[in-house]
Order: structure tokens, then sequence, then C-alpha cells
């Protein structure tokens, strides 16, 4: 069999030269497609071992595209959920569901996932993605090493992509708020603070009455700028840049055991169990800590609720069908998360003190 020899150093450039510019496609230009064709594997159907599905094989039900034009998300989705009646409730049966809808939320969070193309439109998840070629392999790990990297880069300014699943069941597409956006939004709110509201930002209107201006001066100022802005924006950007530059240096050291493990099909099995669960894990660790998603979800407060609306209190006794506010709004509420999120936070607090 005389194989044509690939240049493998042009190959490793452009593959993650794609990864950083948004590279949509699954096939790497350099590769022969007729070669590939003619001595291609068998595909293999991803399963990871000990999955359990209680309701049923899972399937696409409709595709999505997702695109943002002027602030406006309009959707054709994709549905992650067994059946229309499930379609976004938190499974209620085991810890091994639940932790599996934990694993598919962070996983659409940032890119790394095997099986995951966060920057497809459509078919966003794929079960029988061919993992069979070593050069196959190597190009969707560099690729998210360098979606990963580009995600640093826009949480430095405005904010980076990403996806999630709504109430619904449906991914949709979201947008952090980076570093030079945040300190942009502090500088707004407090000039729309001194101003008493005669400078207010696009799309908020201006208070009415001396009453109104006074409550307006405090919101913008304490509340906006120095609470939301200075206290959790700032800190949040900085732990999204973290960990964008963490996972990207875990997606592209999976290439080691790829080329190793990964040329038979339980070492490929097991190298996306591990590196896919490794990935979960470090987002864990990175949203518990100061400024990470979770840290700031434990610590939101509702006093209406009396005891149960202090912070930790209010976030872990949250209904699981209770999905409202800006804090739950990207990811699923279950009681596997708010017990994993909430008790770290409060010893995180306690050591604080």
């Amino acid at each position: 069999m005389n194989i044509p020899e690939i240049n493998n150093s042009y190959v490793i450039t452009e593959t993650l030269t794609k990864g950083i510019t948004g590279f949509n496609g699954q096939d790497c230009g350099v590769f022969n497609n007729n070669l590939s064709e003619q001595y291609s594997f068998e595909k293999i159907l991803r399963r990871e071992s000990g999955e359990v599905n209680s309701f049923g094989r899972q399937q696409r039900e409709e595709i999505g595209v997702e695109s943002v034009r002027s602030g406006i998300l309009t959707i054709v989705p994709e549905r992650l959920s067994a059946n229309k009646t499930d379609i976004g409730k938190p499974s209620k049966f085991s810890i091994l569901e639940q932790y599996k809808q934990y694993k598919e939320d962070q996983l659409l969070s940032n890119p790394g996932g095997d099986n995951y193309f966060l920057n497809k439109s459509t078919e966003v998840r794929e079960h029988d993605y061919d993992h069979s070629r070593f050069t196959k392999r190597m190009e969707k790990n560099l690729t998210d090493a360098g979606s990963n990297i580009r995600n640093a880069v826009d949480n430095l300014g405005a904010g980076a992509k990403f996806k999630y699943v709504c109430q619904d069941g449906h991914v949709k597409d979201g947008r952090k708020v980076g570093l030079t956006a945040t300190v942009a939004n502090f500088f707004r709110n407090m000039m729309s603070g001194v101003t008493l509201g005669l400078y207010t930002p696009e799309g908020e209107s201006q208070p009415v009455g001396l009453v109104g201006r006074a409550k307006h001066f405090f919101r913008k100022i304490f509340k906006n700028a120095l609470f939301e802005d200075v206290l959790k924006g700032i800190p949040g950007s900085v732990n999204n840049v973290v960990k964008d530059i963490t996972l990207a240096g875990l997606n592209t050291v999976e290439n080691v055991p790829d080329a190793t493990l990964g040329n038979c099909k339980p070492g490929r099995n097991a190298t996306t169990a591990i590196f896919d669960n490794v990935q979960v894990f470090i987002s864990f660790i990175m949203d518990i800590l100061p400024g990470g998603a979770a840290y700031t979800r434990t610590r939101s407060f509702n006093f209406k609720r009396g005891i149960k609306g202090l912070p930790v209190v209010h976030n872990i006794t949250m209904p699981d069908d209770n999905s409202s506010g800006k804090e739950w709004k990207y990811v699923r509420n279950t009681g596997f998360r708010k017990t994993i999120e909430s008790i770290p936070s409060f010893f995180l607090s306690f050591f604080r003190i």
C-alpha cells in the first residue's frame, strides 16, 4: 500500500490557524480526499461507557441555526433532549443523568469535547464523528486549542461566544462579557449615575422625577458600576481568560494519547472519556473560584424569600424546575449542579473569613 507522504508541519500549522480564525469546516484541505475515501477505517459510533439513558435512545428532532443580528437572536433550534415532553426538564431519575446534563453544559461552553463542534451552526454534537484516523483526531484537538486561544483574546475584548441549552431544550448562542467591555460598561454606568440619568446607556430609559433620579444615582454607581462591573465583571473576565488558556493546553496535550492509545478503538474511547471529563473538572474548578460563574451564582440572594433567600441558601433551595434569574440563564438547574457548586462555595467563604 503506497500512501503519499504528508507534510506534518504544514498540517499542524494550518489546522491551528484555522481554529484561531474560526474555521468552520471539518476536513483539513491539505489531506487527499481520494486517499481518505480509499483507506478509511470503519466509522465508530460514540457512546461513553456507563452511559445511562432512561428515556431511550437520544435523537435529534430538529436541527438548529443560531445567528446574532443587531442584538436579536434568530433561532431554528437543535434539540438536545430525548423527547418533546422532557425538553428542558432536569432529570430526577439518577445522579448520573444529572451529571450528563452538567457535562453537556460544560462541553458546550468551551471547545474541547471530542464529539462537540462549537464552530458549527448545525449538528453541534456528533456521536458518529470518525475518530479512527490520527490526522482527524489531531485536527480536532488543534482546532479546539486554536478556538480556545481565540476565545481568550475575545474575552480580553468584547467577549467570546459560547453555546448553551435553554429551558425548552434548544441550543442557542450566547456571548460572555469581556474585560474591555466590562471597563466600558463601568464608565457608562458611572457617567449615567453622576449625571442623574441625563445620560443613559443605549436601550435604557431616563429616570423621571427627583426621587427617580436619586434612585437612578445609587443604582448605577453602587449596584451597576461598583458591584456588577468591578466586583463581579472584572474578576469574571479574568477567570474566563485563564480558563480558555488552560483548556487550550489540555486540547494540545490530548494529541499524545491520541497518537498512542488512539490507534485502537478501546484506546480512543478511553482517551475521549478521560479528556472530556478532565475538561469538565477544570471548568468546575474555574467556576467555583472567585470570578467564576458558579461563584457568582451561589452568592446571589433574594430577600423576598426570607432565610431561604440568603446567599448560598438561596441557590441550593431554588426548585429544580426554576431557571429564572440571570444566574441560571445559561445553565440547567439540577440538584446535582446546585450541590457541587454550593458546598465548595460555602467552605471557600468560610476560609476567606
